[in-house]
């Protein structure tokens, strides 16, 4: 999953270049299983996340 973000100058930082935040890398594949309408929390750990809030949001 790619991350953009904005810093604190307002510039935004594509995903994949130097200093842009990313997912490391999990113990393998997760099945998730939920109902319709429900609420999921899936946990990560981001690298160079510095200051910055990362959401995801998928409807």
């Amino acid at each position: 999953m790619d991350v953009n973000f904005i810093d604190e100058n307002h510039h935004q930082h594509e995903a994949g270049s130097k200093w842009s935040p990313l997912f490391e890398d999990g113990p393998g594949p997760i099945n998730v299983t939920a109902r319709i309408g429900s609420t999921v929390e899936l946990n990560c750990k981001i690298q160079l996340l510095y200051d910055k809030t990362v959401c995801k949001s998928h409807a």
